[in-house]
């Protein structure tokens, strides 16, 4: 989960956002570094929960919105698992797939 500067106090991830861990994501805006820590909790509403979740954290490359947005997902929070979308009813569920990794 990237996580957009300005939410970074609003969603209480100071600590993990002065990470000194660098990862290169080489296709996103052209090739970027991300700060990378993992959160012990992060959820989504009060349905869904994620323990030990990956967060990462804008450098100078990355494209931000304007503080539209808290965070944005990708392949790193989906990786371990399935979703599943139910556009009918607006449900998501994620479930861990073990053995995979």
């Amino acid at each position: 989960m990237l996580i957009f500067p300005t939410a970074v106090e609003k969603l209480g991830l100071g600590a993990e956002a002065k990470s000194e861990k660098a990862r290169d994501f080489p296709f996103t805006d052209g090739g970027v570094k991300m700060m990378e820590a993992e959160s012990n909790q992060e959820a989504f509403g009060s349905q869904i929960v994620l323990k030990k979740a990956p967060v990462y954290f804008a450098t100078a490359g990355v494209h931000v919105p304007d503080g539209m947005f808290d965070a944005t997902v990708g392949h790193e929070m989906f990786r371990n698992g399935v979703l599943s979308l139910d556009f009918h009813d607006m449900k998501v569920w994620l479930t861990e797939e073990s053995g995979r990794g």
